[in-house]
């Protein structure tokens, strides 16, 4: 199967006179349109064609020939101008030149007509790109309805869909006729499964983490609420006896504080909000490209790595009654009763390697925040490098900030831990954070493990609750946004910094990106007459006569002369 990209440009006709004409010549000038992904010689313009209404362009990149067709159209009150490119698909590889040309040629036509309207019609690359991430998508949503059927029949029993869908979902999925009908749908069309039970399966996927933080409420029963509900049941006012009932009503459990957040960390939750909104792009047939699937796909690994270790503890926490007694046999009953007391009562007393991966997920997670409010920066490059933590846990050990163009650099380092599992005892993590100037702050993440202690009754009850300060990690992300805001230039600062320094040409724009900023000597590793946003090198002379600086393409044996002076020449 061919690559195979049609769309499509409308406008006013009165906006786009000679635009094929326009197009034609820009190209003919200035070829290297198709900006080369690495180097210029990646792609070569073979042959440019036009006729009355037609354009026809053959390009050559990494032995594929891309043929690219402009048709332009015109009608009583519009212009229609429709873009094909056709290329032979690479196997197994996917096509980053064509993803690109099919942009560059969007904008340049829309540089060159500039009310005009993009309409996307046809694009087999977006749509095998978004085939093949939705099969990672509906791999993903399964394991997390997987894991919540599982978590809420341990905690509330097999009719647990009954509670919280009154509690949440009662108008949107709960109601006979929503819930029925798309039940019936479902099971007449596919009748081997007729038996399931599908609740899960008819929530969306951005309702699931709704699910996970729902509040449970129940009819706080005392003499005085009865009274009030009593008398309006006699005057059969059944507004206000519903009204009465449910401010009546308290919290009887968070589903997130009493059962989820044993088992995923804080910000899991918004990690599924943002696969949400990517997935429903994927879902709702809009356009993607190769580095938005990317990041897609690195979230989908995140999440599925967080659900595993869920699964996991999930096993770890949960026993059966035929578990429990193979415990019993295996280990003293003080011990097997404090186990499940702890669980019971939500306090963990951890071992050395249950702290550890506890400190591996703060530190990913930390450093996720941290890359996510960074990565995208003008002007800032961030190195990550990772280190064994113990035989089987790898953390991420070390973040560098450095200016793109400059001599300003900042480190974040895990420098050490001190790990103690005794009952009530404290562990904590130590960073430090090397500023540009020199200077060094050290912080630390603290955790108090969880302790259980025998009542009179001989009842395990909380003698300390396992607890995380989370002061310090926030100090050095505020010294991190105060350092890159005040004191890490940006693009547009560097160029503002060189100019005032007298590095760029004042009054000669670039001639690719129109810019002010073509170095006059060397600067790091660009060139001198380099445009220091684009990196195009600029051919800069001054005039034989007048001894102007100028910055325009000359032919072989042309002389060197402004625009005033070869009119007077």
């Amino acid at each position: 199967m061919n690559n195979y990209i049609e769309f499509v440009l409308v406008g006013e006709e009165t906006e786009a006179p000679n635009i094929l004409e326009k197009i034609t010549e820009k190209w003919k000038v200035e070829p290297t349109i198709f900006t080369a992904l690495e180097k210029e010689e990646e792609y070569n313009v073979v042959r440019i064609e036009k006729s009355k209404n037609i354009l026809k362009v053959l390009i050559y990149s990494q032995e594929v020939v891309y043929n690219l067709e402009i048709k332009e159209k015109t009608y009583s009150n519009y212009k229609k101008i429709v873009i094909v490119i056709k290329s032979k698909k690479n196997k197994g590889e996917y096509d980053k030149f064509l993803e690109k040309l099919k942009v560059d040629t969007m904008n340049l036509i829309m540089s060159e007509w500039k009310n005009s309207r993009c309409y996307w019609l046809v694009d087999n690359q977006s749509e095998e790109l978004s085939q093949n991430i939705y099969i990672e998508i509906n791999k993903l949503e399964n394991r997390l309805r997987s894991f919540i059927n599982i978590a809420m029949i341990d905690m509330l029993g097999v009719e647990w869909w009954e509670t919280v869908s009154v509690a949440k979902f009662g108008k949107k999925y709960y109601s006979e006729k929503v819930h029925e009908r798309k039940s019936r749908e479902y099971k007449d069309k596919f009748s081997r499964f007729k038996n399931i039970q599908d609740e899960l399966l008819t929530l969306n996927s951005d309702d699931l983490s709704e699910l996970m933080a729902i509040k449970i409420s129940e009819w706080d029963y005392s003499e005085e609420n009865w009274k009030k509900l009593e008398e309006k049941i006699k005057s059969k006012e059944i507004g206000e006896i519903i009204s009465i009932y449910e401010s009546q009503k308290k919290v009887k459990k968070v589903l997130w504080d009493d059962l989820f957040s044993k088992y995923f960390d804080r910000i899991f939750l918004n990690q599924w909000g943002e696969f949400c909104k990517m997935r429903n792009h994927i879902a709702h047939n809009k356009l993607v490209d190769y580095s938005g699937v990317e990041d897609l796909k690195n979230l989908i690994n995140r999440i599925d790595e967080k659900i595993t270790e869920a699964e996991r503890r999930f096993e770890e926490t949960t026993i059966s009654q035929e578990e429990r007694e193979i415990i019993a046999e295996s280990y003293e009953e003080e011990l097997d009763q404090k186990f499940l007391a702890g669980i019971k009562l939500g306090v963990m007393e951890r071992n050395s390697n249950q702290i550890k991966l506890d400190f591996k997920y703060v530190i990913e997670n930390f450093f996720e925040d941290i890359l996510h409010s960074y990565k995208y920066k003008d002007g800032l490059e961030i190195e990550v490098s990772t280190d064994i933590y113990s035989e089987s846990i790898k953390i991420p050990k070390k973040i560098i900030f450095k200016e793109t163009y400059g001599e300003r650099k900042m480190s974040l380092i895990i420098e050490r831990d001190e790990i103690n599992e005794l009952p009530g005892s404290i562990s904590f993590l130590e960073i430090s954070l090397k500023k540009s100037d020199l200077s060094e702050i050290k912080e630390k993440y603290i955790y108090e493990n969880g302790e259980l202690k025998l009542n009179d009754a001989g009842e395990y009850v909380i003698s300390k609750e396992d607890k995380e300060d989370f002061e310090g990690l926030e100090k050095i992300f505020n010294y991190i946004e105060e350092e890159i805001t005040e004191k890490f230039l940006s693009l547009d600062d560097k160029v503002a910094e060189l100019y005032e320094n007298s590095k760029i040409y004042k009054e000669l724009k670039c001639s690719s990106c129109g810019e002010e900023a073509i170095l006059n000597e060397d600067y790091m590793e660009l060139q001198r007459n380099q445009c220091f946003f684009c990196k195009s090198l600029n051919n800069i002379y001054r005039c034989e006569t007048c001894g102007t600086l100028c910055n325009e393409d000359l032919e072989e044996g042309e002389r060197k002369l402004c625009f005033d002076c070869i009119e007077e020449d």
